[in-house]
Protein backbone atom coordinates (compact mmCIF):
# COMPACT_ATOMS: atom_id res chain seq x y z
CA UNK A 1 0.00 0.00 0.00
CA UNK A 2 3.24 2.23 1.01
CA UNK A 3 4.20 1.87 -2.66
CA UNK A 4 1.33 2.65 -4.10
CA UNK A 5 0.70 5.98 -2.38
CA UNK A 6 3.90 6.65 -3.39
CA UNK A 7 3.54 6.18 -7.19
CA UNK A 8 0.12 8.28 -7.06
CA UNK A 9 1.95 10.96 -5.42
CA UNK A 10 4.28 11.15 -8.69
CA UNK A 11 1.66 10.64 -10.93
CA UNK A 12 -0.37 14.10 -9.04
CA UNK A 13 2.91 15.87 -9.40
CA UNK A 14 3.49 14.79 -12.53
CA UNK A 15 -0.01 15.90 -13.52
CA UNK A 16 -0.26 19.14 -11.89
CA UNK A 17 3.28 20.57 -13.13
CA UNK A 18 1.97 19.33 -16.77
CA UNK A 19 -1.11 21.43 -16.32
CA UNK A 20 0.87 24.39 -15.37
CA UNK A 21 3.08 24.10 -18.12
CA UNK A 22 0.68 23.80 -20.71
CA UNK A 23 -1.13 27.17 -19.06
CA UNK A 24 2.13 28.88 -20.00
CA UNK A 25 2.42 27.43 -23.49
CA UNK A 26 -1.03 28.21 -24.59
CA UNK A 27 -1.82 31.68 -22.64
CA UNK A 28 1.62 33.18 -24.01
CA UNK A 29 2.74 32.56 -27.30
CA UNK A 30 5.85 35.09 -27.36
CA UNK A 31 8.93 33.11 -28.24
CA UNK A 32 10.32 34.39 -25.24
CA UNK A 33 8.57 32.49 -22.86
CA UNK A 34 8.38 29.52 -24.49
CA UNK A 35 12.44 28.86 -24.81
CA UNK A 36 12.72 29.76 -20.68
CA UNK A 37 9.80 26.87 -20.17
CA UNK A 38 11.71 24.54 -22.56
CA UNK A 39 14.92 25.92 -20.90
CA UNK A 40 13.10 24.53 -17.29
CA UNK A 41 11.74 21.39 -18.82
CA UNK A 42 15.21 20.39 -19.85
CA UNK A 43 17.05 21.34 -16.28
CA UNK A 44 14.60 19.26 -14.32
CA UNK A 45 15.15 16.06 -16.94
CA UNK A 46 18.61 16.56 -16.04
CA UNK A 47 18.39 16.82 -12.32
CA UNK A 48 16.59 13.29 -12.35
CA UNK A 49 18.01 10.23 -14.17
CA UNK A 50 16.46 8.45 -16.78
CA UNK A 51 14.54 6.12 -15.67
CA UNK A 52 15.61 3.30 -18.88
CA UNK A 53 19.01 4.63 -18.99
CA UNK A 54 21.47 1.96 -19.46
Amino acid sequence: MIENEKVTDITITEYVFGFAVRNIFYQNNDNNRGYLVSNLITKIKNHFPEKDSN
